[in-house]
This record gives structure tokens, C-alpha cells and sequence, in this order.
């Protein structure tokens, strides 16, 4: 039998649609046909949105007489979707396009977006039918309905804020009163469905007018099945029994942008890239090619660079897409925003420039300190941004060089990078190989200095320490002067660690370890029992949370000037700190000598809200960052 081969489509507004014949016997192969139609005059039809696979066996269906070989998950969706004693009209792209044909998946990919919006329905294939699947479809139906009731109740309140994680009322308990185990196997296992993964199903789920979600025979209405999702999310005792929430992020994530998307919240493709970080795709360069349908007014915007620099073009190497993307991104903003969330070391795709993400690996996202507006180094001069092939140039100032850098932090070590960090700033006054007896003296000594020694900005380096390991940030706000008892607390736990005292890190109540020998060592030691307090009142981990999430993956550095500040993974010695135009936070560059490479972003106490009062008038430098 002959293989399928496509008709060329007359014209770039044509596409196909794909009839599936009745279901007459159940041993015949599927039939399909192709029909050619220009979009604005389609009949009526539906787009199956679903997850290619990478299922080695192939399933053979017949269209047009000929055969064509589907995977296997397609053709599952197809023996589940077709009707009895009706044809059915559909859009499906591994069929509807000529995957061969270069010319014309790019063509088509660029009208995906209107192919799923005038789509009379979009239909969501997870897959076939799991364990349990119809009483995971009830359960999700029960929490769209608990879900919608606990909106009507906040908004009515005049609640505006997004809904907050809680506890479930007297009401929704009754109603949850009877979930048991087995309901929470079929919904996670549901969730875990690798479907959700896909970057295309974002661009087609957010732009249709109806969607229906199907598992086999089950079926529920889109806005119904993440209705029951958000109330999971956002309902504390049911989301501590998912084992995996970052898959309940996910569609979260989806159900956030389709509402930005009919909400033009934002026309930024970096918003849309940031909730996707974790999707995945077979072709890298569709992390960014399914994402292009989403921008409303991209001509408006920069009608040149949209033309040339994002159109879907599978010619195109990882590292051209990539590239164009980034620099379409930071002349469309005026900003260096998407330069913050990856250091240089976690890249993978091979010759990509310094100053571009790399959309193909997770980025685990810039720390919440980065993402307060009471920074203002951004102020500072404009940076009259341009690019020339893989070079950015932008307008900016060196403020210091890095003498001294830890090894990458931990979330896992805290403590011990802190009193690394302390050693070292005592080394500079020489105070490190003081010898004052008694266990943790010294180490309480070299706090002690620290205190009365003062910094740049007038602070002492002890206070301007603590509002450096935590970005000067707590609670997403600039740390109030009272945050200094929690790295007290701190400073405390490493004392009595220095006189053989040691916390359990993972007990919650901050209660000693009951070893007998450390007890009566604390009996006898009242230094110990009056340090012991303010630990176990568990005001350490107030501050150790807010350093986790500020520092953690990053490197602690001083510079030659006598600042303290923290960089990107990979930032070393002799590395230069700089304002960049357009940039919320200070870079760390290195040097190369006829261009400068882009290590990632940093934090330079007492210099975040502009100061360069004590440098004079620095030199405006124009940086080719390659």
C-alpha cells in the first residue's frame, strides 16, 4: 500500500482538515480524509490538542486510501473520538501539516494561534483511561463547585487580592469528609499525566472559547477541571497530601496565562516564558515558538524586529531562535530583566552568548529580592541597548572588582557558609587566630568587632552583613531594622555549635537533641543556656528562610573598594561588578579584553539605590557583551 503523501496548499491562508470516518467496524482501520479550506471559511471544526510521545510503535491508519502512520497515543485519541455513524471534522497538526515540508510547518505553526481560537471547541486528550479516572472527574466536579462558591464569597466580601492558600470551612469539610486514599492516587496520577508537560498545549488551551478535557470515556468541561485544581491549590490539608505539586503549578500556571492572555494583562513574551519554565518539548526551539501566538501587538510594538527576529522559522539553529528572542524581549521592555534568572553555569545549548537565556533548561528564577521595586539602580542612566549579531552593546558604569568569593551556597549548609563568611571579614582586621580560651570565644570576639567596625553607608559591617545575605528583603519588603534578632538568633546557633551544642536542623520545634551527654553539658554551662534561649524560640529560621531564598545557588563576594554584595554561581576573583542601562540590580562581567562576558546578576550593599556619591564621577563605559 501506498504511503500518505500531502497535496501542497495552494496559498499561505489555506489549511486542512481532517474528516474521521464513522466507527463501522471495529477491526477496520481508521479512515480519514484531507480537505483543503482557507481558515476564515472553514466549516465548523474541532483541534485536538494532545502530546506527540515518543512511543517507537507506530499505529497505521488509512487517509485518502493511503497509508499514514500515527503514534500510538494519536491513534488512541482517534479510535476514542470518532463517532459511530458520523463523520467528524478536526484539526490535528501531525496530520493536518506536512511535517517534511519545512516551508510549510512554518507557514502553518504561525497560524496555529487562530487555528485553535476559531476552533468551535479545542479538545484535551490526556490520554486513555487511567485507574480510578471517572472518580477523579467527580471529585474534581465536587471541588469546581466548592471552588466556585468560596469566589462568589470573597469577591462579594470585596476581595481583591489573589485567593489565598486556607483551611477549608465547616461547609467544605462536610463535603471532603469522604475522600479517601484511593481518590487521591486517581487525581495525582491524573495530574501527573505527561500532557501537562507540553509547551504547545499553553498557547492552545489559552486561546480557545471552549475546551473539554478527556481521559478515555471521561470527559469535563476545562474551566470545571481547573476550577477544581485551584481549589486543591489553594486548600492547605489537601495540597500536603499531593506528592508532586509542582504538577498542580503547572496547570495552574496554563489557567493563569489563558486568563492574562483574555485579559491583556500583558503583550511581554517574557511573562509568558517565566510560567512556562518548567514545560517541556521534543524541539527546544519550541519553547519560544509556542509561546509567539500569544503576543496580541507585536507589530505595533516593534513592527521591524517582529518581522524579522520572531517569526517561526525551523531553519533556524536553537541558539539563532534563542538569541532573536532575547533581543526582541530586551528592546520591546527596555530592560535586562530576562538577563537575571540564569547564571552562565547552568546553560547547556552550546555557543550561546552570555547574555541570553537558555530556554531549554529549567531556570529556577530570580530570588524574590530581585523581584522588589524598592531597588533603583535602574535609575541610574539609560542604556541605549543594540545588537549586532551575537554582540549586545549597552551603556554602562564598572562600580568595583571582586577580591574575595565564596564557593555557590547552599541551602543545605547555611550556617556553616555564614561563619565561613565572618571568619573572613575578621581575617581583614586580623582577628581570625585570636586564641581567647574557652570554646567559641573567638568566634564571638570576631562578631563582637564586627559590630563596632562601620561599612561604606555608615551601618556597622555586622548590620550590613545580615541586609546582604538576605538582599536587604524580608517579607518582600526593605528588612526594618528589628529583622537583626532573627540573624542573632543565628549567630547564637553557631555559637553553641562552637561549644558542642547542636540543634536538629529538621525539628521543627528548634528542641535539643536529647543526647544525654549534650544536656548535661548545657546544665553546666550557663553561657550555653543563655545563648539557648533566643534559638529555641525559633527566631533563627525566620532569617535562614529569607537567605535560602535570596542567596542560595549564588556566591557571597567583597570587592576592592569594601563593599559586600552576592553574584551569580561562577563569579570569581578579579570579576567586575557594573550598573548596566536598563538593569534593576547590578552584573557581575568578566573581562575578556575585547569584549566582556555576562556572568549573571548581583547584589552590591550600599549601592542598590544609586549611591556613587564615594566613587566620584564614574565613567560611562559602553560594554559588547558577547
Amino acid at each position: 500500500m501506498l504511503s500518505h503523501q500531502h497535496a501542497p496548499l495552494p496559498s499561505s491562508n489555506f489549511i486542512r482538515l481532517v474528516k474521521i470516518g464513522p466507527r463501522n467496524d471495529e477491526k477496520e482501520l481508521i479512515q480519514l480524509s484531507l480537505h483543503q479550506t482557507r481558515l476564515r471559511n472553514a466549516p465548523k471544526y474541532e483541534a485536538l490538542s494532545y502530546e506527540w510521545g515518543t512511543q517507537m510503535c507506530d499505529k497505521p491508519v488509512l487517509c485518502d486510501g493511503q497509508e499514514l502512520r500515527v503514534k500510538a497515543n494519536l491513534a488512541a485519541a482517534l479510535e476514542r473520538l470518532r463517532w459511530a455513524d458520523d463523520s467528524r471534522w478536526m484539526w490535528i497538526d501531525a496530520i493536518c501539516i506536512d511535517q517534511e515540508n519545512i516551508p510549510e510547518r512554518n507557514q502553518q505553526v504561525t497560524m496555529m494561534r487562530d487555528i485553535y481560537a476559531l476552533a468551535d471547541r479545542v479538545l484535551i486528550w490526556i490520554g486513555d483511561e487511567l485507574a480510578y479516572s471517572k472518580q477523579a472527574f467527580e471529585a474534581l466536579s465536587k471541588f469546581a463547585k466548592l471552588w466556585q462558591a468560596r469566589e462568589v464569597t470573597r469577591l462579594q466580601a470585596g476581595d481583591k487580592r489573589p485567593p489565598l492558600r486556607t483551611e477549608p470551612s465547616t461547609a467544605e469539610k462536610s463535603s471532603l469528609a469522604l475522600q479517601d486514599d484511593s481518590l487521591w492516587t486517581s487525581l495525582f496520577t491524573l495530574f501527573s499525566s505527561t500532557y501537562f508537560e507540553r509547551t504547545w498545549i499553553i498557547q492552545e488551551i489559552a486561546v480557545s472559547t471552549r475546551s473539554t478535557v478527556i481521559c478515555g470515556a471521561q470527559q469535563m468541561n476545562w474551566k470545571l477541571f481547573h476550577w477544581g485544581v485551584s481549589f486543591i491549590s489553594t486548600t492547605t490539608s489537601l495540597l500536603h497530601r499531593a506528592p508532586d505539586t509542582e504538577r498542580i503549578g503547572i496547570i495552574a500556571s496554563i489557567a493563569g496565562i489563558q486568563s492574562m492572555f483574555k485579559q491583556k494583562e500583558t503583550d511581554y513574551l517574557s511573562d509568558y516564558l517565566r510560567f512556562v519554565q518548567a514545560s517541556k518539548c521534543s524541539d527546544p526551539r519550541d519553547k519560544v515558538f509556542g509561546l509567539l501566538g500569544l503576543r496580541c501587538n507585536t507589530e505595533e510594538i516593534l513592527p521591524h524586529l517582529a518581522k524579522n527576529m520572531l517569526r517561526v522559522d525551523y531553519t533556524k539553529s536553537v541558539q539563532q531562535v534563542y538569541r532573536d528572542a532575547a533581543a526582541y524581549i530586551i528592546l520591546s521592555q527596555q530592560d535586562l530583566e530576562i538577563c537575571y534568572a540564569q547564571p552562565l553555569t547552568s546553560k547547556i545549548v552550546q555557543k550561546l552568548p552570555s547574555w541570553v537565556p537558555d530556554w531549554s533548561v529549567r531556570m529556577e528564577g530570580a530570588p524574590a529580592a530581585f523581584l522588589i521595586t524598592h531597588y533603583k539602580v535602574r535609575d541610574i542612566l539609560p542604556g541605549n541597548i543594540s545588537f549586532d549579531g551575537s554582540s549586545m552593546y549597552v551603556d554602562g558604569l564598572i562600580l568595583d572588582s571582586i577580591d574575595f568569593a565564596t564557593s555557590t551556597m547552599s541551602s543545605e549548609t547555611p550556617l556553616p557558609d555564614i561563619k565561613r563568611i565572618i571568619i573572613h571579614l575578621s581575617k581583614l582586621a586580623d582577628l581570625a587566630n585570636v586564641d581567647c580560651g574557652e570554646p567559641g570565644s573567638a568566634f564571638r570576639y570576631m562578631i563582637n568587632y564586627l559590630g563596632c567596625s562601620i561599612y561604606k553607608n555608615k551601618e556597622s559591617v555586622l548590620e550590613a552583613l545580615w541586609r546582604t545575605l538576605i538582599g536587604n528583603t524580608a517579607n518582600f519588603e526593605p528588612a526594618k531594622p528589628r529583622f537583626i534578632r532573627h540573624f542573632q538568633a543565628v549567630l547564637n546557633t553557631i555559637l553553641l555549635r562552637e561549644r558542642g551544642i547542636v540543634f536538629d536542623r529538621h525539628n521543627s520545634s528548634h528542641e535539643l537533641a536529647l543526647d544525654p551527654d549534650i544536656l548535661q553539658k548545657l546544665k553546666n554551662d550557663k553561657i550555653s543556656q543563655n545563648i539557648c534561649q533566643s534559638v529555641q524560640e525559633g527566631q533563627s529560621m525566620l532569617f535562614l528562610l529569607e537567605l535560602v531564598n535570596t542567596v542560595s545557588g549564588r556566591v557571597f563576594f567583597t570587592t576592592s573598594r569594601g563593599y559586600m554584595g552576592f553574584g551569580a554561581s561562577g563569579a570569581k576573583v578579579g570579576d567586575q561588578v557594573c550598573i548596566l542601562g536598563g538593569g534593576w540590580t547590578p552584573f557581575v562581567l568578566r573581562d575578556h579584553k575585547t569584549y566582556y562576558e555576562m556572568i549573571g546578576d548581583s547584589y552590591l550593599h550600599g549601592m542598590m539605590q544609586g549611591e556613587t556619591l564615594d566613587l566620584g564621577k564614574p565613567k560611562v563605559t559602553r560594554f559588547q557583551i558577547c
